[in-house]
Formats: C-alpha cells, structure tokens, sequence
C-alpha cells in the first residue's frame, strides 16, 4: 500500500476524525493494519477496496455496524454498503469491489483536507459482482429493505433461471440504520458446466432521483386533489400544436361528455358551445387567450340537449423567453347564478311596470268609469236594437280595459284583495261549469278534486282570475281539441323541495294544477312567458298579461307557479297555495242581496275628473239621492261647511290636485266624527288602506265601477253610520 496514504490514515485517525480511506490493492495488508492500530476500532471508516479479505469482515464485525461506501470518478465509482451484522465468520466477505490508482491519487490530494474526507457520505458507485459461493447474496438480502426484498430475490432468480439481465431498484439498508436508493442492472456469470457464479453489473446510488420524484409524486397528488374536486373545471392546452392536454373530471359533470373527447378531437369543446355564442367564442380563444384577457361566458349543449351556462377564464404559461407554450383555465358552471340574474332582472322589470302600471291606471281608470256608469243609463232610452248591440260593445270594451288595468296591478303590485279562508273545490266546481258552456266542444274537461281538500288563505276573485286565465291558456294550446284536466291536491313541500323559490318555507301546500294535452312549451320559451306582454298568441287574442298576473297573484298568496312541459304532449302548470289554519264550512258563500236606492239623502262627490262628477251624479239622482259636486278637497270643504247640518255622505276621490282625498277625510273626521265617508280610486294599495283604517274609513271602492257597486258601497255606509249612532 502507498506510504502516502497510509500517513494520511495515521493522521486522521490519531485525531479520531472519521476517514474516507481510498487504495488499490492490499486488502489483507489494509486488514492486519486495522486489527492493530489501537483506534481504527472506534473509527467509522468508509472504504474502498478492490477486495474485502475474510480478516477485513472480522474487523468490521468486532467494531460494530459500520457503512463502507466507495467514492467514484463519474466514469468509474464504485460503493459497496455493508452491515457489520451480514457477516458471519471467515468465508463470508464477498463483496470485491475496485477502483483505479487515479481514485487513489485523488484521495491523496483530498487528504490535505481532512474535514473534505469525513463529511462524505453519499456517492454515486459501480458493483462489481456478487458472488453466489461465498455467501454473497445472503449479505445482500439481509441489506435489503424487508419490503423490497421478495421483489428483488424474484428478479435474482428469475435472472439465473432464464438467463436474462437482473435489473431492480431498491432500498438498502445502511450501516448506521439510514435507507438509500438502489438502481442495478446485472448479468449472471456462469460457469462452464451452466451453474450460476456471481452477479455483475453496475449499480447507482438513486436516492436524490427517487427523493425528487417522491417530491413529483407529492406535488401532483397535491395538483390532482385540487382540480379534482373542486366543481369548476380545470383545464390545459397546447399553444403550439393547438389541442387540449388535460380536462379534471368536473368536465364531465358539467358538459356531459367523457373527459377523453376534449383531448382526442380538439374541436369538440367548441362544437359543444351553442351555436348562437360559437362565433364569439372562438374569435375571444383566438385573440385574448394568449393576452391573459379571456374570460367569457357562454352557453353549451349537452348530449341531452339541456343547456347550461358557463364562465371561461384563461392564462398563459411562458417559457424563459417569455413565449406562450400553454393556456390554463378555469370553466364554471354558472347557470344557476344565470337564473337569479334573470330573475333579478325579471323582478325589475316587473318593477318597472308597477311603476308605469301605478302611473297610468289612476288615469286609464278615471277614463273607463264614466263609460261604466254612463253605459246602463243609456240603455233604456235606445229603442233601435242596433243602438243596444253597439252600447253592448262599448261595454265589453270598457271591462276588458278595466281588466288589463287590474291584471297590471294584480302582477306588479301584488293588490291583497279581500283575504280569508277559501275552499278551491268551490271555485273548481264553478270554473268547470264556465267551461262546459263557452270552451268548444272537441275540448274534454276533467275534473281531479278529493273531497278532503283543506283551504287556503285567498281572496276569492283573484284565485277566480288565475283558474281563467290558466283554462283559457289551456285552451289556446288545444286549437284542434284535447283533454284539459283540473285538479288541486295537498302536499307536504319540504326546504329541499323549494329550493330556487325565495322567500317560500316548508309546510303544507294545495297544489291547483292545469293540465292540457297541447302543443307545449319549448324549452327556450319557458323563462320568458311570464314576462309582462310576452305572449305566443296572436295579437288579437292576447295581451301577455295572463301568466305574470297568475304569478302575482300566487306570490301576493304566499305561493309560487311551476311549470312542465314538453313540446308536442302539452303543458301542466301547477299553482302552490299555503294551507289555511282553519276549515271552511260548505256553502258559506252567498251571493249578495240587491240593496235599495236612496231616500233623498245629501250626498257630497268630490273628483277631479269632471266626467265622473257628472256621470256619477246622474246614477245617484236616479236612484233617489240628492247630490252635490266638488272639484277637489279645497272646494270639498267650502260645500261642507254650508250644508254641514244635511249632508249625510261624501264620495271622495283620493288623488286630487290642490288638496288630496286623505287630507280631505282627515279634515271632515275633525269636523263631523259620525259623517259616512266612501273613498274611491284609481290606484288601490295597501298604504291607503291603512291610512283610511287609521281615519275610521272602511268603505273603499276602486275604479272603474257600476252604477250598481256604487250604490251597493254607498248604501253600506249609510247603514253603518245609522247602526253607529244607535
């Protein structure tokens, strides 16, 4: 052995510094020198050798567990990892292992620096052979890893079997307990009677490979447990060959398709964009993709044709030269959110139209009362039959404008009308007989209604009002005839039930259904037909008002309204009551009892509208009442003041220039408690209610009116101010 190194072993040793101990030959030499030297047994040595001698094991089993590790040349390294333990006696030291005389020289110059030489630990290294007859592999295995083991004795011996190359990658088990990662690739030598020798080949130290592919490993679980479970989906493509490179699973939840179809044909995600938003869609990929500006939303198409809407947002990946070499993005399902936009919208526009509708109804009102009174005067003094036909359509023109009036109020400002318990079978009842008379007769009319039915809380003619315009829809969608079945049904709607009805809680509902065997709603059609004057009819038979007021009224009841349809196998609208508190008695419904004109009582009609003072003047002379008029409630309270002892009424407007109805009973209360007032308006609300309530004003008659329910409603005031004073 070169005296060089061993001056250098004497010196690190002597200090009790660890040392990395390089040489190319003397194994048995090396030995003796460490079974002699008095502190080569509490050193932990790393050594290369070209062959460990049976006194080379001895020492290393007496001193304790031990690594032997060889440092290497990147052409040449070689390592040999030993256990003291493995060995057991003479004969069983089997791992040769060699390294050139430049290994050495190079150890010799590292030599000057000691600390350089005790810190290595790990290298990279070259196995030269495992020999089977000197108890070789029992060494090894013992090395091995006890979960690693079986694989690699399976590959051994599979290798000395069928005589192919032993490959395998492992943990060994170190000296000192610690685990390094193991590569080998071998042949098995034989023997010339075939009999297997040893194993040789090379193997490699791959413990920072196998720790940075763990960190890969642990990095893409992290990726993976990310974009496969959230709800959005999470996308990759390639700039340069144009295709998609992966789709997380969420893909296909959201677009009903398999996660494969983006990837193997790449104009699958733009085919699935609806054909509307196509266009759009492929021109903002085009141009802001790569900006890092794309975020689009758009519709797709789904196998089953439903369609969904989706937010797309993209980002670019560059490379170190600040090219584009991937698009990252993100895909959200956002349909519901679409639906409470457009319900959001939807109630602003209803909004809208309540304002426009709280606007114009005072004066459409105002314009429609005189016809509605002055029309029945009339009609006896016509002699000429002709005449009566055109007074009949001037009539039905006046109420069918009064109606739209009324559905524009009923649907934008949820008017309360006169709530109570209510039996819907009674209605149903009366509603089938309007039927059979007036529907034609290719249309059959079932009836679908359990004795057992219970009540809701509802003011009788707007539930009227929506089983008409309900029928009569259904009607319209049977123009060649079909069946139309009406029915109502209890349920018990729990939360999950209503979800997507705001504002509605679990409980027991009477579910009034309108089923028709039509034409049916197409799908793209279904969010809009209860949007003010949006109508399929023809411009002469409808007016879009039907459907929103039967969903005014339904929420203005506490309800809602649903809707299935299929195109060509009709429509089934189904309106959702809550369940009264309390039963309702048959037959407590009683049409009222014809009342008696006046017997030359002073009435006092204040309106703005001349036209009404005079019509509404001659209706009460006629019926027996003498009658004073004013133009508003400044000229109200002068009349008062004069004939303060007579008058027994006033019939007041409630909007009026100068001073306004409520102004007016306010002043006439503190001036003449017992004096019956009757209000009237155009614009019926519940704050006038109240504030009428407030004053002791109960009777509020909204315009336009009859001759008949204004004397019916003066009548009434009459007799509860007569019965107050007794």
């Amino acid at each position: 052995m070169d005296e060089r190194i061993w001056a250098h072993v004497e010196a690190v040793l002597g200090s009790g510094t660890q040392v990395v101990l390089a040489t190319t030959g003397g194994g048995a030499e090396l030995a003796g020198w460490l079974l002699n030297h008095p502190g080569a047994s509490q050193a932990v040595l790393e050594v290369q050798v070209p062959y460990c001698a049976p006194s080379l094991a001895a020492f290393l089993e007496r001193s304790g567990p031990h690594r032997v590790d060889t440092e290497t040349a990147r052409a040449m390294a070689v390592v040999a990892y030993h256990r003291a333990r493995g060995f057991a006696g003479a004969g069983r030291a089997v791992v040769g292992v060699g390294c050139t005389a430049a290994l050495a020289t190079r150890h010799e110059r590292r030599g000057q620096d000691r600390a350089c030489l005790a810190l290595r630990t790990r290298v990279d290294y070259r196995f030269c052979s495992l020999d089977f007859a000197r108890g070789g592999a029992e060494f090894f295995d013992a090395c091995l890893h006890p979960d690693d083991r079986a694989a690699v004795q399976e590959a051994r011996a599979r290798a000395m079997r069928e005589g192919g190359e032993f490959a395998a990658t492992y943990r060994f088990v170190r000296g000192d307990g610690s685990l390094v990662w193991i590569s080998d690739r071998a042949r098995v030598e034989r023997a010339p009677a075939g009999e297997p020798l040893r194993l040789s080949g090379a193997s490699a130290d791959v413990t920072g490979l196998k720790e940075m592919e763990q960190a890969l490993e642990e990095s893409e679980n992290r990726f993976r447990e990310v974009v496969e479970t959230i709800h959005e989906v999470f996308w990759i493509s390639d700039v340069a060959k144009n295709r998609v490179l992966y789709v997380s699973p969420a893909y296909a939840e959201i677009w009903g398709r398999p996660c494969a179809v983006p990837i193997e044909a790449g104009r699958a995600w733009l085919d699935s964009v609806h054909p509307d938003d196509r266009e759009r869609v492929r021109l903002a990929a085009l141009t802001r993709q790569a900006a890092g500006t794309y975020d689009e939303t758009y519709r797709i198409v789904r196998p089953d044709q439903t369609v969904r809407w989706i937010r797309d947002q993209a980002y670019p990946v560059r490379d170190a030269q600040g090219a584009v070499v991937r698009i990252v993005g993100t895909a959200e399902d956002v349909t519901e959110r679409k639906r409470l936009e457009e319900q959001f919208l939807r109630a602003q526009r209803l909004e809208a139209i309540g304002t426009l509708a709280s606007g114009v109804s005072h004066d459409l009102n105002n314009i429609l009362a005189p016809m509605f009174m002055i029309a029945p005067l009339l009609r006896p003094k016509l002699t000429d039959p002709m005449d009566g036909e055109l007074l009949t359509i001037l009539e039905r023109s006046a109420a069918r404008g009064a109606g739209i009036v009324r559905q524009l109020l009923t649907f934008s400002r949820g008017v309360a009308g006169d709530r109570g318990p209510l039996q819907l079978r009674h209605l149903i009842k009366e509603m089938v007989a309007i039927m059979s008379e007036t529907f034609p007769r290719e249309i059959g009319i079932v009836e679908e209604v359990p004795a057992d039915l219970p009540p809701v809380v509802g003011d009788a003619t707007q539930i009227h009002q929506v089983l008409m315009n309900l029928c009569v829809n259904a009607r319209d969608a049977m123009p060649k005839g079909g069946i139309l079945t009406i029915g109502a049904r209890e349920a018990e709607l729990s939360v999950d039930d209503l979800r997507g009805q705001s504002g509605i809680g679990a409980g027991r509902f009477v579910v009034l259904t309108i089923r028709d065997s039509g034409h049916g709603v197409p799908a793209e059609l279904r969010t809009r037909i209860f949007d003010p004057f949006f109508t399929t009819k023809a411009v002469s038979h409808g007016t879009g008002l039907g459907l929103p007021t039967v969903l005014g009224i339904a929420k203005s009841h506490g309800g809602f309204v649903t809707l299935e349809s299929e195109v060509g196998s009709g429509s089934v609208f189904s309106v959702h009551l809550p369940v009264a508190a309390a039963e309702v008695p048959a037959g407590t419904i009683e049409p009222p009892a014809a009342l008696p004109g006046g017997n030359g009582e002073l009435v006092l009609v204040v309106d703005d509208e001349p036209a009404i003072r005079v019509s509404m003047r001659r209706v009460l002379e006629r019926r027996g009442y003498r009658v004073l008029v004013a133009a508003d409630g400044r000229e109200a309270l002068g009349v008062f003041l004069r004939e303060r002892e007579a008058l027994r009424v006033v019939v007041t407007d409630l909007m009026m220039p100068e001073m306004g109805g409520l102004a007016l009973v306010q002043a006439l209360r503190e001036l003449k408690p017992e004096l019956a007032i009757l209000a009237v308006t155009g614009l019926e609300g519940v704050e006038q209610r109240e504030a009428l309530r407030a004053l002791g004003v109960t009777g509020l008659l909204p315009k336009p009116y009859s001759p008949m329910e204004l004397c019916e409603a003066l009548r009434r005031e009459l007799e509860r101010t007569r019965s107050a004073a007794v």
